[in-house]
């Protein structure tokens, strides 16, 4: 009579103790699947790539791993932990409450007999002490049924090694913060391609972490919208990503995101488009054409002048082309228009005051000096190819409108007009409406930040 196949669900985050663990009750013929959640605040990025993840996963530590995003009960476990928070905003022990607590549901699904994790006894001050260890498996509802392979023969023998279904023996007994045990169970298995311990959870960074903070407390509802973009179809929380995907066809997706383009997206930069075209206008009919040619020809100052200019300025990038167009049709050169692309929507001086106040005055110039030496960087090397083929940009700039008909440009121009009056219109008449409302009610009240109406009805996003 053939053996029935055991199955074990592991928690994976990636390091090299979820990796032994996984590969050590594999190595009893055991069927291991392994589960990584992911946060905003740890693998949340593994959802743009999911199945390259799943691939290199297999490939290199030969585990068959899934991904499940737990954002929203998760961000709701951050309001109040019930064990409390770590040095920082880090909530260890009911991070790993939540997780195992997840896992199990999912063990049904999977056939799954029991749960394994790459806990080390005493490896951690706050989560991994021997009667923290307890606490999360009575908490989670897990005892008995989790097996912690690196540590096994420290703890107590659990229901899944008492009734046959992983070998004890063939488990360890790794303890304390020492990882030279592990390293050299990962020579054994010929794993040599591991990120070094240093945790990946940004809620135990001193830095972000304040800030996290800092926005729970001023923001007591932390719903993010995750509902269908096509139609509403699913509010994203109780449908997995993979089922929901299959629910509109390739068509759909397409009609929603041209709707989306020409509807809302234009809706957010028409203003700025066409103020950008306007102000090019102007620029090109107004300006003697000697003028820019002859101060911000190509070279370090003209680049310097210009990063002066865009520093400063408020301008967004939708704005920036054009101006930069008709900047380059008067004689500026590429490189030079380049770092007025590059510092002007990165910079502007509301946006440096608020970065003071958040980073600091230190963050702030790095972040400064930073965009300012890749823009001239950038901007000399452009300058370079350019002049390197002998190209001229200011020909180009001015050769474009022979290139497109004559009528392909009037209808663009048109197409570009009966859009725009729909969003200008609505923006115009919101702005009368908020004047006139202000003339019959007077000033709005003063609300002090400590006043919380997150419980009151009908109160907040819809």
């Amino acid at each position: 009579m053939k053996k029935m196949q055991i199955t074990a669900l592991a928690l994976y985050s990636g390091g090299l103790d979820s990796t032994l663990a996984c590969r050590v009750v594999a190595e009893q013929g055991i069927k291991v699947v392994a589960v990584k959640f992911v946060t905003p605040f740890f693998g949340y990025d593994l959802l743009l790539r999911k199945e390259d993840y799943i691939r290199t996963t297999k490939e290199r530590s030969g585990i068959d791993v899934l991904l499940k995003d737990v954002t929203i009960p998760y961000l709701e476990l951050l309001k109040k932990p019930a064990h409390g928070f770590g040095k920082y905003f880090n909530p260890c022990i009911d991070c790993k409450i939540f997780l195992l607590s997840e896992a199990k549901k999912m063990m049904p699904k999977l056939g799954a007999s029991f749960l394994v994790t790459g806990e080390v006894v005493g490896q951690r001050p706050m989560s991994q002490r021997r009667d923290t260890l307890r606490v999360i498996e009575r908490d989670s509802g897990c005892e008995g049924i989790l097996v912690r392979p690196l540590c096994a023969k420290n703890l107590e023998p659990t229901q899944a090694e008492r009734d046959g279904l992983i070998d004890r023996e063939q488990l360890y007994a790794f303890s304390g913060r020492n990882r030279t045990p592990q390293m050299k169970l990962a020579d054994q298995f010929g794993i040599n391609d591991y990120p070094s311990p240093a945790g990946g959870c940004i809620l135990a960074d001193p830095i972000l972490s304040a800030r996290i903070q800092e926005y729970y407390k001023k923001n007591k509802r932390i719903v993010p919208d995750l509902s269908c973009p096509v139609d509403n179809c699913c509010d994203g929380r109780n449908c997995d990503p993979d089922t929901h995907r299959g629910h509109h066809t390739f068509f759909e997706k397409i009609k929603a995101g041209v709707g989306y383009a020409f509807g809302d997206l234009w809706q957010d930069i028409a203003k700025w488009f066409l103020f950008g075209l306007l102000l090019a206008g102007l620029i090109t009919v107004l300006i003697p054409d000697d003028i820019f040619s002859r101060y911000l020809g190509p070279g370090l100052p003209a680049m310097l002048l210009m990063l002066m200019v865009g520093i400063p300025l408020y301008i967004c990038a939708t704005a920036s082309t054009p101006i930069a167009a008709a900047l380059i049709l008067k004689g500026v050169s590429p490189g030079a228009a380049l770092v007025f692309l590059l510092a002007g929507p990165a910079t502007n001086m509301a946006s440096l005051t608020v970065l003071v106040g958040t980073l600091g005055k230190r963050a702030t110039v790095i972040y400064l000096s930073s965009i300012a030496v890749c823009s001239v960087l950038f901007g000399l090397i452009v300058d370079q190819i350019y002049a390197y083929w002998g190209i001229s940009a200011q020909a180009m700039v001015g050769q474009a409108s022979e290139v497109i008909p004559l009528w392909a440009q009037w209808t663009g121009a048109l197409l570009v007009l009966l859009l725009s009056i729909k969003p200008l219109y609505g923006k115009i008449a919101s702005r009368i409406k908020s004047k006139r409302r202000a003339a019959l009610t007077g000033p709005p009240p003063v609300i002090s930040d400590s006043e919380d109406f997150s419980g009151t009805p009908n109160c907040g996003p819809t």
